[in-house]
């Protein structure tokens, strides 16, 4: 009979960033990116603006703000 496996609880960026075997301040970027993000949408939506609208705006394509704004993206 396997053993269940013990959940590990991270409490902080910084925590989870240890678990995943990265540096702690990986973790703390990664918090503040994400905390970016959030805000960035919470101004396109106040603003109502369109996807094609911030994309013209920042002057790049439609899908990479779609991709941005739903948290898909994937830097090259």
């Amino acid at each position: 009979m396997k053993k269940k496996a013990k959940a590990i609880v991270a409490r902080s960026e910084g925590d989870l960033a240890e678990v995943l075997g990265l540096e702690r301040a990986d973790g703390i970027e990664i918090a503040v990116r994400s905390a970016l993000n959030t805000k960035v949408v919470q101004v396109i939506e106040k603003r109502g603006l369109t996807h094609a609208q911030v994309a013209a705006l920042a002057g790049t394509s439609r899908t990479r703000i779609t991709a941005l704004l739903n948290r898909t993206f994937r830097p090259i």
